[in-house]
């Protein structure tokens, strides 16, 4: 799924997003809305993940957002 569909499909991968990272509240994700750089953002600022780790992570989201279609 690419971040475009993500971004039409929050609903349904916001889901996946708060079981996969716990520390991010409801509002931090309906602030993202979808958004790959808002998401990451929200990643540094909760997690105080390095680049590195927060492109490996979002990387993986998009593959778990992909199977659930």
């Amino acid at each position: 799924m690419s971040w475009e569909q993500i971004h039409a499909h929050w609903s349904d991968c916001e889901r996946l997003a708060r079981k996969r990272w716990h520390e991010l509240s409801r509002s931090d994700l309906a602030q993202v809305a979808g958004d790959r750089d808002r998401l990451a953002t929200q990643l540094r600022k909760r997690y105080g993940m390095e680049d590195d780790e927060v492109e490996r992570q979002l990387r993986e989201f998009q593959w778990s957002c992909d199977s659930e279609e």
